[in-house]
């Protein structure tokens, strides 16, 4: 019953581990994307984390655009970018043979996750510094990090947001880990700016509403999803470890 329990992790970690790879792979292949609004005056590209590295406005944006809609542009800028960006995710993770992948990493005989440039010396150093716990014990942690996250699916934490400013305080961006969620801008203000100013002054609120939603984040310590998604992906490779790795440098 044991060595079947074992088995079982052994599939489950590989399986995580080579679905964790795919999805790396599509999100590189992926790239970066861009987006406009429906008047063509703003145009967003957006990067892997969803956060806009780039926004244009187009020199005569007041033909085309009411000042009063800047800020709802740049946010359908960015939007309309990472639908883009998700469709191409969508179709990276569709090119790649990923079914067959994830069972080619099942398999008993599978060389698990592939190393650039294998250092046998290093991998023995890792190893002795790991000092890998118990199976069981492992297999505990994997078990009490499931009922961890099933309670958050049941009852969902509030996602945090951060708020940032340019130094006139008449542009304001609101993100989440999502990304951009919102952005506001005094018309009297926007009406009197050059598009390159608009670029500018949206950068400089966008980097501290960054820092903002770093902040909250750390200061709530709270687990969320992506804690648990990241201490199940630690479990994943410590059980990768226990159970295939160690063996395999004990042998040499």
């Amino acid at each position: 019953m044991r060595d079947e329990s074992i088995r079982d992790a052994t599939i489950l970690a590989r399986r995580g581990m080579a679905m964790s790879d795919l999805i790396a792979e599509a999100q590189s292949a992926a790239g970066s994307a861009e987006g406009v609004d429906e008047s063509g005056a703003v145009r967003a590209r957006v990067g892997q984390d969803a956060f806009p590295d780039y926004l244009w406005v187009d020199p005569d944006w007041q033909s085309r655009l009411p000042a009063g809609s800047f800020g709802a542009a740049v946010v359908q800028a960015c939007r309309a970018a990472n639908h883009n960006r998700d469709e191409r995710l969508r179709h990276a993770m569709a090119d790649d043979d990923w079914r067959y992948r994830l069972d080619e990493a099942a398999r008993d005989d599978s060389p698990g996750r592939p190393h650039s440039q294998t250092d046998p010396a290093q991998l023995r150093r890792d190893a002795r510094l790991a000092n890998p716990r118990p199976f069981d014990e492992v297999f505990e942690d994997l078990y009490a990090t499931l009922g961890t996250l099933d309670g958050l699916i049941d009852s969902p934490q509030q996602q945090p947001s951060g708020t940032g400013t340019d130094p006139t305080g008449a542009l304001v961006v609101t993100v989440t880990e999502a990304g951009l969620q919102a952005c506001t801008a005094r018309a009297d203000w926007v009406a009197g700016q050059r598009g390159t100013t608009l670029v500018e002054a949206f950068g400089r609120a966008l980097t501290e509403a960054r820092a903002d939603l770093a902040q909250r984040r750390s200061a709530a310590g709270a687990a969320g999803l992506d804690q648990v998604g990241a201490h199940f992906q630690h479990l994943f490779e410590e059980s990768l470890h226990n159970l295939h790795l160690a063996p395999r440098l004990d042998e040499e």
